[in-house]
């Protein structure tokens, strides 16, 4: 004696195990995607830091440059008006 499955029952229990084997993988998948996700957000937002620690630098560069050149023009204005009185 032989026994013999109905095709849609063996069907039906293939797609079953398809469907438990995505949803094997979504478990292995998931967690690997949601790590990259935080490692991505993560680098974000260091660069961010990272660029407004530069952003800050250069600032205080140019506001720093924009002091020195006010000095010199005013010491070169004292310069001018003691030679035009002088005169």
């Amino acid at each position: 004696m032989q026994l013999s499955l109905d095709k849609n029952l063996m069907r039906l229990t293939r797609a079953a195990s398809d469907t438990e084997q995505a949803w094997l993988r979504l478990d292995d998948v998931v967690p690997k995607v949601g790590n990259q996700f935080e490692l991505t957000m993560g680098s974000m937002s260091t660069a961010g830091q990272e660029m407004q620690l530069s952003l800050d630098k250069s600032l205080t560069r140019l506001t720093s440059n924009n002091a020195q050149a006010a000095t010199e023009t005013a010491s070169t204005w004292e310069k001018v008006k003691a030679t035009l009185g002088t005169r």
